[in-house]
């Protein structure tokens, strides 16, 4: 069996620029076995955040017995269908989530002392903005790009997971 040379440095520059799966291989007609096995992993894996279980409730309150003030925001996408169909709803806070970040910033539009510690919580390359200017982010069932890029992941629990992070 011979050894595959490496490749061009145009593709390894290229795979430095995207999280997209470029140039990865040929088996025959097919993609190597570890290509093949990383994809299906990372769809079965975009699959459960998308359909998982989401119980802010819950997580508030874990937080709250560990003496941690919370803020809890939504979307203006008001439920899974409607971020399914507008993603972009789903990166914009709905009228009443703005209206409780400006009271809990109170007068300073920019409220960097508001909070003592910012803990946020993202899947994809949408979030990555948010996690650059959080203390704690956490990559929760993610894509690669997330995950390489927060504090914390979670792969493999639920999402009150995150919670064993402040004990």
């Amino acid at each position: 069996m011979t050894v595959p040379a490496p490749p061009p440095r145009l593709i390894t520059d290229l795979r430095e620029l995207t999280p997209a799966r470029v140039a990865l291989g040929r088996a025959g007609a097919s993609l190597p076995t570890a290509a093949w096995l990383k994809f299906a992993l990372d769809h079965a894996r975009a699959r459960d955040a998308v359909h998982a279980a989401f119980d802010p409730e819950r997580l508030c309150a874990g937080l709250g017995e560990l003496d941690l003030r919370t803020l809890s925001v939504s979307s203006r996408a008001s439920n899974r269908a409607d971020y399914l169909r507008r993603p972009d709803l789903g990166r914009q806070l709905d009228q009443a989530s703005l209206q409780s970040v400006a009271e809990a910033r109170g007068s300073d539009p920019c409220g960097a002392d508001a909070c003592g510690l910012a803990v946020v919580i993202g899947d994809g390359a949408n979030d990555l903005p948010m996690f650059a200017e959080a203390d704690v982010s956490i990559a929760y069932r993610a894509k690669p790009v997330a995950r390489e890029r927060a504090t914390h992941t979670l792969d493999f629990c639920g999402l009150d997971g995150a919670l064993n992070l402040f004990n």
